[in-house]
């Protein structure tokens, strides 16, 4: 970029900007081998997300790995592990296998792997089968998935977008004064919500505040260490919703010993796979229409520094 050359040679002429040569041969091997590190510290679980993203300007399609997991501090470590070229024909079996050989480049053991989250295409949910590997479904697709038939259930909903869809008819009755029949119909549905609204269940917001406002324990028999942690654990009086639960943990992992590492495992899953997909944002202006000929692997290596750098500076 020539405008950002001449900006930064205009505010400091003294710094000389890192050629690609520097960025392959100094800055990528410090950074993969600080994720090494990272890796081999004690880490009770890792969690990862992934998918699949083809390139609108080139035949370039990636397959994303990136891994969190909570250290002995309770902080939440993010990290890319992958973007790599995914050729052929995208199968359960050559996923599954795409994720054997990721997990073995940097020395992840299987148990290890607490879950893989995923969207809901069908290769995915059959490649953790084959690959003996915990799968979640993204919340958030799910939850897109499940509004839009929800919508499209209602025969109201289905009755405009009929409208919508036939522009020459609706143009037609408005000219013939049969506007009224589209306005009963959005009428119709005004009703319906009004009438969901009033008899509405309560949310689950509210049902959750009900549970958590029950600080009552079941009366057991202690018979270990990890029981009466439990126990004690369940009289505490639960911290408000806007509060970090890693903070609780954070303070309270001496307390519950036992505990914490089960909560160091399960918190490590994210609901989403929000970070493979802003990964993919990334790389559709690394992989953009003035450098739609670059290889996958300098693509890979340039999101791998970006994703990553900022963990290294702040070690």
């Amino acid at each position: 970029d020539v405008g950002f050359r001449r900006l930064i040679e205009h505010i400091e002429p003294r710094y000389s900007l890192p050629s690609r040569r520097h960025l392959a041969d100094v800055c990528l091997p410090v950074v993969a081998n600080h994720i090494h590190e990272l890796l081999a510290t004690d880490i009770t679980a890792i969690s990862f997300t992934t998918d699949i993203w083809s390139s609108d300007v080139s035949i370039t399609s990636m397959l994303s790995l990136t891994a969190q997991w909570i250290d002995k501090d309770f902080k939440l470590q993010k990290i890319l592990l992958h973007s790599q070229e995914f050729r052929g024909s995208h199968t359960a079996q050559s996923i599954s296998l795409a994720f054997a050989n990721m997990f073995d480049t940097w020395h992840i053991d299987r148990p290890k792997v607490h879950a893989i989250v995923s969207d809901n295409a069908r290769n995915m949910t059959k490649a953790m089968e084959e690959g003996n590997l915990s799968g979640i479904r993204c919340m958030a697709h799910t939850l897109q998935l499940a509004v839009n038939e929800g919508v499209l259930a209602q025969r109201s909903v289905k009755d405009l977008l009929a409208d919508k869809e036939n522009p020459r008819e609706e143009a037609a009755a408005h000219s013939t004064g049969d506007v009224t029949q589209t306005t009963e119909k959005r009428a119709r549905l005004s009703t319906a919500e009004e009438e969901e609204e009033r008899g509405q269940p309560p949310s689950l917001s509210d049902m959750f505040n009900e549970i958590m406002e029950e600080n009552t324990t079941p009366n057991r028999l202690v018979t270990s260490s990890t029981a009466q942690q439990l126990d004690d654990y369940l009289s505490e009086v639960p911290i408000p919703r806007s509060e970090n639960p890693l903070g609780y943990w954070r303070n309270k992992q001496d307390r519950f010993p036992d505990l914490a590492k089960v909560a160091r495992k399960y918190l490590s899953a994210p609901c989403t796979s929000t970070d493979s997909e802003r990964l993919f944002s990334a790389a559709s202006h690394v992989l953009d229409e003035k450098r739609n000929r670059l290889m996958a692997d300098k693509a890979e290596k340039l999101l791998f520094i970006k994703k990553n750098l900022p963990l290294f500076l702040n070690k």
